[in-house]
Protein backbone atom coordinates (compact mmCIF):
# COMPACT_ATOMS: atom_id res chain seq x y z
CA UNK A 1 0.00 0.00 0.00
CA UNK A 2 2.29 2.54 -1.09
CA UNK A 3 0.30 5.23 -2.79
CA UNK A 4 -0.11 7.79 -0.16
CA UNK A 5 -3.86 8.80 -0.82
CA UNK A 6 -4.97 5.06 -0.55
CA UNK A 7 -2.58 5.02 3.07
CA UNK A 8 -4.50 8.05 3.73
CA UNK A 9 -8.18 6.51 3.50
CA UNK A 10 -6.63 3.26 5.31
CA UNK A 11 -5.87 5.30 7.91
CA UNK A 12 -9.41 7.09 8.50
CA UNK A 13 -10.84 4.12 8.27
CA UNK A 14 -8.49 2.90 11.15
CA UNK A 15 -9.02 6.02 13.43
CA UNK A 16 -13.13 5.44 13.06
CA UNK A 17 -12.71 1.67 14.25
CA UNK A 18 -10.55 2.75 16.73
CA UNK A 19 -13.01 5.57 17.98
CA UNK A 20 -16.11 3.07 18.08
CA UNK A 21 -13.78 0.53 19.82
CA UNK A 22 -13.40 2.79 22.75
CA UNK A 23 -17.38 3.75 22.71
CA UNK A 24 -16.86 6.97 21.02
CA UNK A 25 -20.00 6.62 18.94
CA UNK A 26 -23.99 6.26 19.87
CA UNK A 27 -25.96 3.14 19.47
CA UNK A 28 -30.04 3.93 18.35
CA UNK A 29 -32.81 2.80 19.74
CA UNK A 30 -33.35 0.44 16.69
CA UNK A 31 -29.79 -1.08 17.19
CA UNK A 32 -27.99 1.05 14.48
CA UNK A 33 -24.42 2.68 15.02
CA UNK A 34 -23.68 6.59 14.61
CA UNK A 35 -19.88 6.83 14.26
CA UNK A 36 -17.66 9.65 14.22
CA UNK A 37 -17.77 11.22 10.55
CA UNK A 38 -14.53 12.93 8.74
CA UNK A 39 -15.13 16.27 6.96
CA UNK A 40 -11.82 15.61 4.72
CA UNK A 41 -9.20 13.18 4.61
CA UNK A 42 -5.89 14.65 2.95
CA UNK A 43 -2.17 13.77 2.41
CA UNK A 44 1.43 16.13 2.58
CA UNK A 45 3.99 15.38 0.84
CA UNK A 46 3.38 11.68 0.81
CA UNK A 47 4.31 11.68 4.63
CA UNK A 48 1.50 12.61 6.38
CA UNK A 49 -2.05 11.91 6.61
CA UNK A 50 -4.63 14.66 7.98
CA UNK A 51 -7.93 13.46 8.96
CA UNK A 52 -10.38 16.20 9.80
CA UNK A 53 -13.33 14.89 12.48
CA UNK A 54 -16.58 16.97 11.33
CA UNK A 55 -16.87 18.38 15.07
CA UNK A 56 -20.37 19.70 13.82
CA UNK A 57 -22.10 16.28 13.92
CA UNK A 58 -20.40 14.39 16.29
CA UNK A 59 -22.44 11.75 18.25
CA UNK A 60 -24.72 12.61 20.86
CA UNK A 61 -22.31 12.77 23.99
CA UNK A 62 -19.30 12.34 22.39
CA UNK A 63 -17.05 15.66 22.82
CA UNK A 64 -13.73 16.93 21.51
CA UNK A 65 -11.70 16.56 24.80
CA UNK A 66 -12.85 12.64 24.76
CA UNK A 67 -11.88 12.61 21.09
CA UNK A 68 -7.78 13.94 22.52
CA UNK A 69 -7.51 12.72 25.16
CA UNK A 70 -3.99 11.08 25.83
CA UNK A 71 -5.59 7.88 26.18
CA UNK A 72 -7.50 7.77 23.10
CA UNK A 73 -4.45 8.99 20.90
CA UNK A 74 -2.49 6.10 22.73
CA UNK A 75 -4.84 3.74 21.32
CA UNK A 76 -5.34 5.07 18.14
CA UNK A 77 -1.52 4.89 17.22
CA UNK A 78 -2.00 0.90 18.68
CA UNK A 79 -4.55 0.72 16.08
CA UNK A 80 -3.74 2.56 13.10
CA UNK A 81 0.43 1.26 13.43
CA UNK A 82 1.71 4.49 12.87
CA UNK A 83 1.56 7.42 15.23
CA UNK A 84 -1.33 9.54 15.38
CA UNK A 85 -1.64 13.12 16.89
CA UNK A 86 -3.66 15.70 17.01
CA UNK A 87 -3.08 18.99 14.39
CA UNK A 88 -3.23 22.23 16.48
CA UNK A 89 -5.59 23.73 14.53
CA UNK A 90 -9.36 24.94 14.76
CA UNK A 91 -11.70 21.96 15.47
CA UNK A 92 -10.15 18.64 15.25
CA UNK A 93 -7.75 17.35 13.07
CA UNK A 94 -5.67 13.26 13.58
CA UNK A 95 -2.39 14.10 11.75
CA UNK A 96 -0.52 10.83 10.49
CA UNK A 97 2.86 9.78 9.93
CA UNK A 98 2.81 7.48 7.22
CA UNK A 99 6.08 7.23 6.77
CA UNK A 100 9.07 5.86 9.54
CA UNK A 101 10.29 8.97 11.05
CA UNK A 102 13.68 9.27 11.86
CA UNK A 103 14.78 8.88 15.89
CA UNK A 104 17.23 12.34 16.10
CA UNK A 105 20.13 11.79 18.01
CA UNK A 106 20.76 13.74 21.19
CA UNK A 107 23.89 15.20 21.71
CA UNK A 108 26.14 14.47 24.72
CA UNK A 109 26.32 17.94 25.67
CA UNK A 110 24.74 21.00 24.83
CA UNK A 111 25.39 24.63 25.72
CA UNK A 112 22.83 27.18 26.84
CA UNK A 113 22.65 29.70 24.42
CA UNK A 114 20.47 33.33 25.83
CA UNK A 115 20.51 34.52 22.25
CA UNK A 116 18.09 31.51 21.67
CA UNK A 117 15.76 32.40 24.33
CA UNK A 118 12.42 33.39 22.83
CA UNK A 119 10.88 36.55 24.38
CA UNK A 120 8.68 36.58 27.40
CA UNK A 121 8.72 37.39 31.03
CA UNK A 122 10.86 35.04 33.51
CA UNK A 123 11.51 32.44 30.34
CA UNK A 124 13.79 28.98 31.10
CA UNK A 125 15.77 26.81 28.78
CA UNK A 126 15.87 23.03 29.86
CA UNK A 127 17.56 22.01 27.22
CA UNK A 128 17.44 20.06 23.96
CA UNK A 129 14.41 17.54 23.13
CA UNK A 130 14.26 15.34 19.38
CA UNK A 131 11.67 18.21 18.86
CA UNK A 132 14.05 20.87 19.56
CA UNK A 133 14.97 23.49 22.15
CA UNK A 134 12.78 23.37 25.77
CA UNK A 135 12.06 26.77 26.71
CA UNK A 136 8.78 27.49 29.54
CA UNK A 137 8.00 30.46 31.64
CA UNK A 138 7.90 30.23 35.46
CA UNK A 139 4.62 31.42 35.71
CA UNK A 140 3.20 27.81 34.04
CA UNK A 141 6.14 25.72 35.82
CA UNK A 142 4.36 25.89 39.19
CA UNK A 143 6.60 24.51 41.83
CA UNK A 144 9.65 22.13 40.42
CA UNK A 145 10.75 18.82 41.32
CA UNK A 146 14.31 17.73 40.53
CA UNK A 147 16.18 14.28 41.09
CA UNK A 148 19.05 12.63 40.09
CA UNK A 149 21.96 10.68 41.36
CA UNK A 150 25.23 11.18 41.76
CA UNK A 151 26.93 12.87 38.56
CA UNK A 152 23.58 12.63 37.20
CA UNK A 153 23.66 16.21 36.12
CA UNK A 154 21.60 17.25 38.64
CA UNK A 155 23.59 19.73 40.38
CA UNK A 156 24.62 20.92 36.61
CA UNK A 157 20.75 21.54 35.71
CA UNK A 158 20.41 23.59 39.06
CA UNK A 159 23.57 25.94 38.57
CA UNK A 160 21.79 26.66 34.88
CA UNK A 161 18.34 27.22 36.37
CA UNK A 162 19.83 29.85 38.82
CA UNK A 163 22.14 31.42 35.81
CA UNK A 164 19.17 31.90 33.81
CA UNK A 165 17.38 33.78 36.50
CA UNK A 166 20.43 35.98 37.32
CA UNK A 167 20.34 36.66 33.47
CA UNK A 168 16.95 38.04 33.75
CA UNK A 169 15.90 41.80 32.63
CA UNK A 170 12.99 41.63 35.47
CA UNK A 171 14.07 41.57 39.12
CA UNK A 172 14.42 38.31 40.93
CA UNK A 173 15.27 37.13 44.35
CA UNK A 174 17.24 33.97 45.12
CA UNK A 175 16.95 32.00 48.24
CA UNK A 176 19.14 28.77 48.60
CA UNK A 177 19.44 25.86 50.81
CA UNK A 178 22.94 23.82 50.42
CA UNK A 179 23.09 21.39 53.30
CA UNK A 180 26.28 20.13 51.90
CA UNK A 181 27.85 23.83 51.15
CA UNK A 182 29.27 22.81 48.04
CA UNK A 183 26.58 22.54 45.38
CA UNK A 184 25.59 26.64 45.42
CA UNK A 185 29.13 28.17 46.78
CA UNK A 186 29.29 29.65 42.95
CA UNK A 187 26.47 32.32 43.84
CA UNK A 188 27.92 33.49 47.06
CA UNK A 189 27.98 37.35 46.31
CA UNK A 190 25.48 37.45 43.73
CA UNK A 191 23.43 40.75 44.24
CA UNK A 192 20.08 38.40 43.49
CA UNK A 193 20.61 36.27 46.74
CA UNK A 194 18.12 37.63 49.22
CA UNK A 195 19.42 35.85 51.60
CA UNK A 196 23.11 34.09 52.74
CA UNK A 197 22.78 29.93 51.80
CA UNK A 198 21.12 27.77 54.51
CA UNK A 199 23.39 25.31 55.45
CA UNK A 200 21.00 23.85 58.20
CA UNK A 201 17.91 22.64 59.46
CA UNK A 202 17.85 25.83 61.51
CA UNK A 203 18.41 28.49 58.67
CA UNK A 204 15.96 26.48 56.03
CA UNK A 205 14.00 27.20 58.74
CA UNK A 206 14.49 30.72 58.75
CA UNK A 207 14.67 31.18 54.91
CA UNK A 208 11.00 29.46 55.05
CA UNK A 209 9.42 31.65 57.58
CA UNK A 210 10.52 34.76 55.82
CA UNK A 211 9.02 33.68 52.76
CA UNK A 212 5.82 32.80 53.98
CA UNK A 213 5.63 36.44 55.56
CA UNK A 214 6.85 37.99 52.54
CA UNK A 215 3.98 35.98 50.88
CA UNK A 216 1.52 37.28 53.69
CA UNK A 217 2.86 41.22 52.43
CA UNK A 218 2.43 40.43 49.17
CA UNK A 219 -1.33 39.36 49.90
CA UNK A 220 -1.89 42.18 51.23
CA UNK A 221 -0.62 44.66 48.17
CA UNK A 222 -2.88 42.68 46.05
CA UNK A 223 -5.64 43.59 48.09
CA UNK A 224 -4.60 47.14 48.45
CA UNK A 225 -4.78 47.30 44.52
CA UNK A 226 -8.58 46.87 44.68
CA UNK A 227 -8.22 45.20 41.53
CA UNK A 228 -7.95 41.76 43.00
CA UNK A 229 -5.12 40.32 40.56
CA UNK A 230 -4.77 36.61 40.10
CA UNK A 231 -0.74 36.33 39.46
CA UNK A 232 2.18 38.19 40.15
CA UNK A 233 2.65 39.51 36.34
CA UNK A 234 -0.87 41.01 36.07
CA UNK A 235 -0.36 42.98 39.44
CA UNK A 236 2.85 44.33 38.44
CA UNK A 237 1.11 45.15 35.39
CA UNK A 238 -1.52 46.76 36.90
CA UNK A 239 1.36 48.83 39.47
CA UNK A 240 2.96 50.43 36.27
CA UNK A 241 -0.34 51.50 34.50
CA UNK A 242 -1.69 52.95 37.93
CA UNK A 243 0.94 54.63 38.25
CA UNK A 244 1.39 53.84 41.73
CA UNK A 245 3.96 54.60 44.64
CA UNK A 246 4.53 50.71 44.97
CA UNK A 247 7.12 49.12 42.95
CA UNK A 248 7.17 46.00 41.33
CA UNK A 249 7.56 42.55 43.08
CA UNK A 250 10.46 40.43 41.72
CA UNK A 251 9.49 37.13 41.20
CA UNK A 252 11.16 35.23 44.09
CA UNK A 253 12.51 31.33 43.51
CA UNK A 254 13.73 29.37 46.58
CA UNK A 255 15.26 26.04 45.88
CA UNK A 256 15.81 23.14 48.77
CA UNK A 257 18.30 20.80 47.53
CA UNK A 258 18.71 17.68 49.58
CA UNK A 259 15.72 18.05 50.39
CA UNK A 260 15.15 14.86 51.82
CA UNK A 261 17.88 14.88 53.78
CA UNK A 262 16.67 18.69 55.36
CA UNK A 263 13.37 17.39 55.90
CA UNK A 264 14.22 13.74 57.50
CA UNK A 265 16.96 15.74 60.31
CA UNK A 266 14.03 18.90 60.41
CA UNK A 267 10.90 15.98 60.70
CA UNK A 268 7.49 16.49 59.47
CA UNK A 269 6.08 17.96 62.42
CA UNK A 270 8.47 20.34 62.14
CA UNK A 271 8.11 24.15 61.51
CA UNK A 272 10.02 23.82 58.16
CA UNK A 273 7.90 20.76 56.76
CA UNK A 274 4.31 23.29 57.62
CA UNK A 275 6.29 26.20 56.62
CA UNK A 276 6.70 24.95 53.08
CA UNK A 277 3.69 23.18 52.75
CA UNK A 278 2.02 26.96 53.20
CA UNK A 279 4.41 27.95 50.52
CA UNK A 280 3.61 24.91 47.86
CA UNK A 281 -0.24 25.67 48.45
CA UNK A 282 -0.06 29.34 47.88
CA UNK A 283 2.89 30.78 47.15
CA UNK A 284 3.27 30.80 43.08
CA UNK A 285 -0.03 33.14 43.14
CA UNK A 286 2.62 35.52 44.74
CA UNK A 287 5.10 34.82 42.34
CA UNK A 288 6.69 32.29 44.70
CA UNK A 289 8.05 29.35 43.18
CA UNK A 290 9.90 26.32 45.14
CA UNK A 291 12.20 23.68 43.73
CA UNK A 292 13.09 20.40 45.85
CA UNK A 293 15.86 19.00 44.68
CA UNK A 294 17.68 15.31 46.11
CA UNK A 295 19.04 12.10 44.93
CA UNK A 296 15.81 10.30 45.78
CA UNK A 297 12.67 11.04 47.14
CA UNK A 298 10.33 8.84 49.10
CA UNK A 299 6.68 8.55 48.28
CA UNK A 300 5.39 9.66 51.71
CA UNK A 301 7.98 13.10 52.23
CA UNK A 302 6.16 15.11 49.17
CA UNK A 303 2.37 15.15 51.19
CA UNK A 304 -0.71 15.89 49.41
CA UNK A 305 -0.33 19.67 49.89
CA UNK A 306 2.64 19.94 47.89
CA UNK A 307 2.86 16.97 45.22
CA UNK A 308 -0.33 18.46 43.87
CA UNK A 309 1.42 21.96 43.20
CA UNK A 310 4.49 19.90 41.71
CA UNK A 311 3.92 20.66 37.76
CA UNK A 312 6.90 20.42 36.51
CA UNK A 313 9.14 17.37 37.45
CA UNK A 314 13.12 16.55 36.39
CA UNK A 315 14.08 13.39 36.95
CA UNK A 316 17.67 12.54 36.33
CA UNK A 317 19.92 9.13 36.08
CA UNK A 318 18.35 7.09 39.23
CA UNK A 319 19.22 3.14 40.77
CA UNK A 320 15.91 2.00 40.96
CA UNK A 321 12.85 1.97 38.42
CA UNK A 322 10.73 2.98 41.80
CA UNK A 323 12.90 6.03 42.31
CA UNK A 324 11.64 7.24 38.62
CA UNK A 325 8.00 6.06 39.72
CA UNK A 326 7.50 8.02 41.91
CA UNK A 327 9.18 11.04 40.74
CA UNK A 328 7.46 10.77 37.16
CA UNK A 329 4.58 8.49 37.61
CA UNK A 330 6.12 5.62 35.42
CA UNK A 331 9.72 4.06 35.27
CA UNK A 332 12.14 4.44 32.58
CA UNK A 333 14.89 7.18 34.25
CA UNK A 334 16.76 3.94 35.88
CA UNK A 335 17.95 3.41 32.27
CA UNK A 336 19.52 6.55 31.38
CA UNK A 337 23.39 6.55 31.13
CA UNK A 338 24.37 9.96 29.64
CA UNK A 339 24.87 12.69 32.09
CA UNK A 340 22.91 15.96 31.79
CA UNK A 341 20.21 13.46 30.62
CA UNK A 342 16.80 13.85 32.16
CA UNK A 343 13.07 12.75 31.53
CA UNK A 344 11.06 16.56 32.23
CA UNK A 345 7.12 16.00 32.84
CA UNK A 346 5.06 19.27 32.23
CA UNK A 347 1.89 18.96 33.31
CA UNK A 348 1.90 15.06 32.50
CA UNK A 349 3.75 15.11 29.47
CA UNK A 350 6.97 13.28 29.50
CA UNK A 351 9.90 14.20 27.29
CA UNK A 352 13.65 13.70 27.39
CA UNK A 353 15.94 16.66 27.01
CA UNK A 354 19.39 17.02 27.17
CA UNK A 355 19.68 19.94 29.61
CA UNK A 356 21.79 22.69 28.95
CA UNK A 357 24.98 23.02 30.43
CA UNK A 358 26.49 26.61 31.81
CA UNK A 359 30.58 26.72 32.98
CA UNK A 360 30.81 27.59 36.41
CA UNK A 361 33.08 30.81 35.55
CA UNK A 362 29.91 32.25 34.08
CA UNK A 363 28.07 32.09 36.92
CA UNK A 364 31.33 33.85 38.92
CA UNK A 365 31.68 36.71 36.30
CA UNK A 366 28.39 37.85 38.05
CA UNK A 367 29.66 37.92 41.90
CA UNK A 368 29.65 42.06 43.33
CA UNK A 369 33.68 40.82 43.92
CA UNK A 370 35.59 39.18 46.46
CA UNK A 371 33.52 37.27 48.80
CA UNK A 372 34.92 35.40 51.80
CA UNK A 373 33.96 32.24 51.78
CA UNK A 374 33.24 31.46 55.56
CA UNK A 375 30.79 32.72 57.40
CA UNK A 376 31.10 35.27 60.68
CA UNK A 377 30.08 32.09 62.84
CA UNK A 378 32.71 29.42 60.60
CA UNK A 379 35.06 33.19 61.48
CA UNK A 380 34.90 32.46 64.94
CA UNK A 381 35.77 28.95 65.05
CA UNK A 382 39.02 29.12 63.22
CA UNK A 383 39.94 31.99 65.33
CA UNK A 384 39.10 29.58 68.58
CA UNK A 385 41.20 26.48 66.87
CA UNK A 386 44.09 29.30 66.36
CA UNK A 387 44.07 30.83 69.92
CA UNK A 388 42.90 28.21 71.94
CA UNK A 389 43.93 24.80 70.56
CA UNK A 390 46.37 25.63 68.91
CA UNK A 391 45.78 25.39 65.55
CA UNK A 392 43.95 22.11 65.62
CA UNK A 393 40.24 21.22 64.77
CA UNK A 394 38.72 19.07 67.47
CA UNK A 395 35.55 18.73 67.55
CA UNK A 396 34.69 17.70 70.55
CA UNK A 397 36.67 20.49 72.02
CA UNK A 398 35.23 23.32 69.83
CA UNK A 399 31.60 21.55 70.33
CA UNK A 400 32.22 22.07 73.85
CA UNK A 401 33.43 25.98 73.17
CA UNK A 402 30.34 26.77 71.55
CA UNK A 403 27.37 24.13 73.21
CA UNK A 404 24.41 26.14 72.59
CA UNK A 405 25.85 28.32 69.57
CA UNK A 406 27.11 25.78 67.29
CA UNK A 407 25.80 22.13 67.26
CA UNK A 408 28.22 19.56 66.71
CA UNK A 409 26.56 18.27 63.49
CA UNK A 410 27.54 21.53 62.19
CA UNK A 411 31.06 21.67 63.22
CA UNK A 412 31.27 18.04 62.05
CA UNK A 413 29.89 19.02 58.84
CA UNK A 414 32.12 22.11 58.24
CA UNK A 415 35.37 19.72 59.17
CA UNK A 416 34.37 17.27 56.17
CA UNK A 417 33.92 20.34 53.55
CA UNK A 418 36.56 21.99 54.83
CA UNK A 419 39.08 19.00 54.50
CA UNK A 420 37.70 18.12 51.50
CA UNK A 421 38.38 21.74 49.92
CA UNK A 422 42.09 20.94 51.63
CA UNK A 423 41.61 24.08 54.38
CA UNK A 424 41.82 21.15 56.90
CA UNK A 425 44.95 18.81 56.87
CA UNK A 426 45.70 15.76 59.03
CA UNK A 427 48.12 16.06 62.29
CA UNK A 428 51.59 14.17 62.20
CA UNK A 429 49.59 11.57 64.01
CA UNK A 430 46.14 10.35 64.56
CA UNK A 431 46.38 11.45 68.09
CA UNK A 432 46.90 15.31 66.14
CA UNK A 433 43.72 15.12 64.85
CA UNK A 434 43.04 17.65 61.81
CA UNK A 435 44.63 21.09 61.50
CA UNK A 436 43.60 24.27 60.69
CA UNK A 437 45.88 25.37 56.76
CA UNK A 438 47.40 28.51 56.17
CA UNK A 439 44.52 29.11 53.18
CA UNK A 440 42.08 29.00 56.10
CA UNK A 441 43.71 30.97 58.60
CA UNK A 442 44.38 33.58 55.53
CA UNK A 443 40.71 33.20 54.59
CA UNK A 444 39.53 34.08 58.21
CA UNK A 445 41.27 37.26 57.97
CA UNK A 446 40.28 38.35 55.01
CA UNK A 447 43.82 38.23 54.17
CA UNK A 448 45.42 39.01 50.48
CA UNK A 449 48.29 39.07 48.65
CA UNK A 450 50.74 35.59 48.68
CA UNK A 451 49.57 32.84 51.45
CA UNK A 452 52.03 31.47 53.36
CA UNK A 453 52.87 27.52 52.95
CA UNK A 454 51.82 25.63 55.93
CA UNK A 455 55.73 25.05 56.69
CA UNK A 456 55.51 28.82 57.34
CA UNK A 457 51.98 28.76 58.98
CA UNK A 458 53.67 26.06 61.47
CA UNK A 459 57.83 27.35 62.03
CA UNK A 460 56.17 30.71 63.83
CA UNK A 461 54.14 28.29 66.17
CA UNK A 462 56.77 26.19 67.45
CA UNK A 463 59.32 29.63 67.27
CA UNK A 464 57.04 31.38 69.44
CA UNK A 465 56.40 28.87 71.74
CA UNK A 466 59.92 27.60 72.43
CA UNK A 467 60.65 31.69 72.64
CA UNK A 468 58.37 31.82 75.47
CA UNK A 469 60.22 29.50 77.11
CA UNK A 470 63.28 31.51 77.35
CA UNK A 471 61.50 34.73 78.16
CA UNK A 472 60.50 36.03 81.63
CA UNK A 473 57.15 37.76 80.76
CA UNK A 474 57.14 40.73 82.42
CA UNK A 475 60.95 41.23 81.02
CA UNK A 476 61.49 44.21 78.11
CA UNK A 477 63.12 41.77 76.19
CA UNK A 478 59.33 39.84 75.75
CA UNK A 479 57.48 43.52 74.91
CA UNK A 480 59.89 44.38 72.83
CA UNK A 481 59.54 41.33 71.05
CA UNK A 482 55.13 41.26 71.33
CA UNK A 483 55.61 44.83 69.70
CA UNK A 484 58.03 43.51 66.81
CA UNK A 485 55.33 40.59 66.24
CA UNK A 486 52.31 42.47 66.24
CA UNK A 487 53.78 45.62 63.86
CA UNK A 488 55.90 43.47 61.57
CA UNK A 489 53.37 43.18 58.99
CA UNK A 490 55.98 41.79 56.84
CA UNK A 491 56.00 38.61 58.79
CA UNK A 492 52.84 36.08 56.91
CA UNK A 493 51.67 35.20 60.49
CA UNK A 494 52.40 37.83 62.43
CA UNK A 495 48.84 37.88 64.06
CA UNK A 496 48.91 34.28 64.94
CA UNK A 497 52.11 34.56 66.67
CA UNK A 498 50.75 37.75 68.56
CA UNK A 499 47.54 35.76 69.72
CA UNK A 500 49.77 33.14 70.75
CA UNK A 501 51.95 35.01 72.38
CA UNK A 502 48.88 37.02 74.20
CA UNK A 503 47.25 34.16 75.56
CA UNK A 504 50.35 32.83 76.82
CA UNK A 505 50.71 35.95 78.77
CA UNK A 506 47.62 36.01 79.90
CA UNK A 507 48.06 32.23 81.20
CA UNK A 508 51.00 32.94 83.06
CA UNK A 509 49.80 35.96 84.40
CA UNK A 510 46.84 34.03 85.63
CA UNK A 511 49.70 31.59 87.12
CA UNK A 512 51.34 34.05 88.65
CA UNK A 513 48.20 36.05 90.66
CA UNK A 514 46.98 32.71 91.66
CA UNK A 515 50.44 31.68 93.37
Amino acid sequence: MDNPRTQAREAARLIRQGLTQLGHCYQTRDGGLVEVSFASVQFVEDAYALVEVDTRRLPPRVTISKLVHPDTLHHLTAVVGKPVKRLNTTGLTYCVALKAQKKQRLPKMIELDLSHRPTGDYVIGFGLSREGEVWKPLEKLRHIVVAGSTDSGKSAFLRSLLYQLLKQSLPVELYLTDMEGLTFAAFEGVPQLAHPIAESVEDATQIAFQLTQEMERRAALYQATGRFPEKLSEYNSQISNLHSPFSILPWIVAVFDEFTALIEEAGKSSDLYRLIGQLAMRGRKYGITLVFAGQDFKADLLNTRITNQLRTRVQFACATAYQSQVVLGKSGAEKITTPGRALISFGGKITEVQTFWVEKERVLGLRRGPVSPLSAEERVLVHHALEELGGKFNIHDLAEAFKGRISQRRIEQLSRQWEARGWLVAGPTRADGKRITAELVNLAEGRKGNMPTQEQLDRPFHWAQDRMMRLDPGSDEFKRLMLKIAEDSDHPNDVAIARILRRKLREESEDSDGA
